[in-house]
């Protein structure tokens, strides 16, 4: 009966189709949307609201509609789910959500967070102002993550992504302290040179 019992798993198993994912994306499919902006760019956004019973897309009036730290991690999704599946609708998400992540790029080296609903870029606002912090990071691990598969799938965007990570950690390394100093904070030590002494904020970085 075992043996039995063993040879129905190997064939369960031998017969499940490389194509089937393992993750109901059903939901964060409904928050892509791809847009063309006005350099003709094309890029992918993830809502970050939608509302029951029909889970329209809804707007933040003072953030906007979309916003690196949700496309970042999205795009890794979609590229490992890629990697699993050889889906081409699952490529094309993962460039249009680099293109994302490439257009919102600052400047100064970081990276802007949100995109309001007309596709310009909010530069203002405190959590998405182009900065060293959490959606800077997450940008530079979602392109680090996404880089190989675009080497094999799109040179000229695989390019622009290669200069950009190297760009963001050139700026890193200029204007982070790396020399593991302590300060005090409310009278506890806290490491001045990670990112705003937080170990969360370097985890991402470390990935």
């Amino acid at each position: 009966m075992k043996l039995l019992n063993t040879l129905v798993c190997i064939i369960g198993l031998t017969s499940f189709s490389s194509s089937a994912k393992l993750v109901n994306a059903e939901h964060l499919d409904a928050l892509y949307q791809k847009v063309t902006v006005a350099n003709k760019t094309e890029l992918g956004l993830i809502h970050i609201y939608s509302e029951f019973p029909d889970y329209r897309w809804v707007k933040d009036p003072i953030e906007g509609v979309s916003a690196i730290d949700d496309v970042a991690r999205a795009a890794i999704f979609y590229q490992r789910q890629y990697q699993a599946t050889g889906s081409a609708a699952d490529l094309e998400k993962v460039k249009s959500l680099v293109e994302f992540i490439l257009y919102q790029r600052a400047d100064n080296g970081y990276f802007y967070n949100f995109i309001y609903p007309d596709h310009s870029i909010n530069k203002e606002y405190k959590t998405s102002v182009a900065e060293p912090n959490w959606w800077t990071w997450r940008a530079l691990w979602a392109l680090t993550q996404v880089y190989p598969t675009l080497v094999k799938t799109d040179n000229a965007l695989a390019q622009r992504t290669r200069e950009t990570i190297f760009a963001t950690i050139d700026v890193i390394y200029k204007d982070f302290n790396f020399k593991q100093t302590r300060g005090e904070k409310e009278g506890v030590a806290v490491p001045e040179w990670l990112p705003h002494t937080a170990g969360d904020q370097a985890s991402v970085l470390l990935m």
